[in-house]
């Protein structure tokens, strides 16, 4: 989603005194990474990649719902959950280690460059949400 379109999204959620949950990239779902690179060694097709310094954050199905079911027990009205995915997975670098592990480190992987709008590097939080998020159990909260 466009940052801004998030922003404004999350706003009106907020206001209406509900919760907002953040999430990455979750892998397996429709329109995920895994899918669709599966289906093109499988079609014998390059794998696609928007640029080789793209970095995104990743959650499995398995988090993604935990996230949800832990922002409905504990979060606060009007704040914001955002699972600990670790650090940010280079594309480029996790398609390479997908065909070295199908044991096709010659395959071809086609660079076809950013959409208008995409950013290079995934942020879930911005500096100033950081410094104030607080961290419990395997999430942080960000509070109105």
């Amino acid at each position: 989603m466009n940052l801004e379109l998030r922003k404004i999204a999350e706003k009106m959620v907020r206001n209406a005194g509900f919760v907002s949950v953040r999430f990455g990239n979750v892998l397996g779902s429709n329109g995920s990474l895994i899918p669709l690179w599966s289906k093109a060694l499988k079609e014998g097709r390059p794998l696609k990649v928007t640029d080789p310094m793209m970095e995104r954050y990743f959650m499995t199905i398995e988090e993604a719902c935990s996230l949800m079911i832990r922002a409905a027990e504990v979060a606060e009205p009007a704040s914001i959950m955002v699972l600990d995915m670790g650090e940010r997975k280079n594309i480029f670098e996790l398609a390479k280690e997908i065909l070295r592990k199908a044991g096709k480190e010659n395959y071809p992987i086609n660079i076809i460059g950013k959409r208008a709008g995409e950013t290079l590097v995934e942020e879930v939080m911005t500096e100033s949400e950081r410094a104030l998020a607080v961290k419990q159990d395997n999430f942080y909260v960000l509070k109105s």
